[in-house]
Formats: C-alpha cells, structure tokens, sequence
C-alpha cells in the first residue's frame, strides 16, 4: 500500500508541479511523511514548501493550497526562500567560449605571504564520537575544525576550503574524490557555482586551496586541480519552466597534490546509496563543518533564488534539515554507514537541498573508491 501511495505522490509531483509554482509563496514540492505539531506521523503525504505559511483569511482563494490533493494528503512547511549558499554574480543565458588558458601563474611564492593561520592546540582523540565532550570543549574541537578546513590542507581531503583562482572573496567546499570510469584519473567534485561560477568559468581555469580571499595571494603550490567539467546551471521562468537535475562540477587534480580519500570526524566514504526518507544523514562542509540531519523529503522539484533577479528551478531533489551556511557549497552528504547519498548545494532558513549521487556519476562517468 506504502509503495502505490509512494508512487502516486511522486506521480503528482511529476505532472501536476505547475498547479504549485503558480501559487507565489510556494517554494517547491516533494514526497516525505506528515507531521502534525512537529510529531512525523509516518503517513506518506505530498509536501508543499512555502515561504512563509500564513493564516487562509490572508491569501486569495487561488492562492490556498488543499489539504487533499487528488485523494493525496498535503503538509505545507515553512522554509524561507532557497538560495545558492554563496554571493552569486549573473548567470549567462549560454555556455562561456573556450579562453586562450588559464590566467598566468607565478613562477616563485610572493615574498609577502605568511602562510595560514596557527590553529590552537587540542588533546588528540582516537574517537570520532565527541558526545562526551563539554560545551566548550565541543565549541573549541568545532572552531579547530573550520580553522583546518580554512586553512592549507595536504595530502588534500574532502571538506577543504576551495575557490577559483580568478574569484576574489568567498569560498566552498571540496566534496570529495572521484576517478573517471574508463582512464581512472582523479578529480575533485564539488558544485558548478564553486567551481565553474556560475557557468562563467572556462576549462582548465585553476582551482586553490586555501582560498586566494584568506592570504590575498598564492602560489603555485596553492593549484591543486584545473576546472574540467561542469553541469550547466540553467535559469528559466514560470511560463517556461527548465529543471536542472544537479548542480555539480569537475576539476582534474594536479599531477603534484597528494591527496587523501578521509574525511575529518567521519572517515572514509564507503560506497552510495539510495535517499530515503527519515535516514540521517551528516555532512563536512569548510562553512560550518560536521553537522547531521534527517531527510524530510525526497524526489523534490524547488525554486533556487538566484540574487532576487533570476529562478533555477531543480527536480528529484532531497531535502533535510541539515544545518549549512554560506561556504559549505559542494559538501557530500553520507548516511550513518557512511554511504554517500548525495551533494549539497542550496539551503532556505531551515532546510538543506543537495543532489542524488548516482545521477552526478553518470554525468560525469566517475565513480568513487572505497578502502
């Protein structure tokens, strides 16, 4: 019964998005359990997500969403607007031609550079399980945390601070290694807003770690992998809706970077798996670091803000109440057994949306490996 329910609400939201993106406080829609009061009831419903829910006697009658949709129960929540977790310039409306190369890189570190700062010291732990720690033990392990990621990191390992090295200011993350299906060479995977910028990025531009904005300078030591391939980001309007299906890209890592397949509190990636709803998922992002979460909704279709001018639209999304900020773009999101489930790249107030894995390794055609 479960599974028919299971795929006449995914049948819904496959077909009938449009009667949904017309209401303007509706963010996005997608299948997950109802819950009433904050309690998961664990009915299998529609999720409608909004804005900012509000009392009936203030919307127009086309504006209220049903309780019951085709014989289907809906749960309306409240996320804010979604957005890229970054400070994005225009889109292109196409693919930027092919540059002449890379920008020039010096031959010899700039006499000015001081390197990273120190990170404070901390009692070594052999456990990844930090419970047991105080208060302001947790808040110190969690700034050492983010002052690693941030800063230089080698061998290289997923959650580092990365940036293109033609943009000033921010950064995401590393989310991890993947190796192409038939040569083997490795690559970095994170977003196409990391590292192509937003579509405006060509081939083989570099890619620092750490970030250019922390030391205002780099050297070639700070190139560990030049932009291959990235998932064109797509924007479009209600009357023409597009649905981009991920947003992810691939940078082929440099011939002199180590680089080790572990992530900092978690360990190593074993394996993918498929999302479900209720499964608890953790992440490492260089933004906000370690943080865990449970899916709310699956096979989402949501609106992506895009600077309050432009709509990216994206389907067969998950949704969890993962806690991001800006920074953590890019971050590979893995269940308890450390499965990867999929790539994070957009949060609203209170949610977090991130990318099926399998799709993007078929794109790509790289996989990951295991220990």
């Amino acid at each position: 019964m479960d599974n028919l329910l299971e795929r006449s609400i995914k049948d819904i939201i496959d077909k009938y998005d449009p009667i949904f993106f017309n209401k303007s406080n509706v963010t996005g829609i997608g299948f997950g359990n109802k819950r009433i009061k904050g309690i998961n009831t664990k009915e299998p419903c529609l999720h409608v997500m909004v804005q900012k829910k509000l009392p009936s006697n203030k919307l127009y009658k086309h504006q209220l969403i049903p309780k019951n949709f085709l014989g289907i129960k809906t749960d309306v929540i409240e996320t804010g607007k979604f957005s890229f977790c970054g400070t994005p310039p225009p889109l292109p409306s196409s693919p930027p031609a092919v540059s002449s190369g890379p920008p020039p890189i010096p031959s010899t570190p700039p006499a000015t550079s001081s390197g990273p700062p120190p990170i404070p010291s901390m009692p070594p732990s052999t456990s990844n399980n930090y419970s047991f720690l105080s208060n302001r033990a947790k808040k110190r392990a969690h700034l050492e945390l983010l002052l690693k990621l941030q800063s230089e990191l080698r061998p290289l390992i997923p959650g580092a601070a990365i940036l293109p090295i033609t943009k000033k200011g921010g950064f995401g993350t590393l989310g991890g290694f993947v190796f192409d299906n038939n040569t083997n060479v490795p690559y970095i995977l994170s977003n196409n807003h990391v590292l192509c910028d937003y579509n405006t990025l060509a081939p083989k531009t570099p890619i620092v770690q750490p970030p250019v904005e922390h030391y205002g300078t780099y050297t070639p030591n700070d190139i560990i992998a030049y932009l291959t391939k990235g998932l064109f980001l797509t924007t479009s309007s209600m009357e023409n809706i597009f649905f981009n299906k991920a947003d992810a890209a691939i940078a082929e890592i440099s011939s002199n970077i180590e680089f080790k397949n572990m992530f900092l509190r978690i360990g190593n990636p074993l394996g993918i798996t498929e999302p479900k709803v209720d499964m608890i998922v953790k992440k490492i992002g260089a933004g906000s670091g370690y943080s865990e979460g449970i899916i709310i909704s699956t096979h989402c279709k949501e609106l992506i803000d895009f600077k309050g001018i432009y709509n990216c639209y994206f389907h067969n999304q998950i949704n969890a109440d993962l806690n991001t900020t800006d920074g953590d773009s890019g971050s590979l999101v893995l269940n308890a057994d450390n499965k990867v489930v999929g790539l994070f790249y957009s949060s609203s107030d209170n949610i977090a949306s991130f990318s099926p894995i399998q799709y993007i390794l078929n794109f790509f055609n790289v996989h990951f490996k295991t220990p």
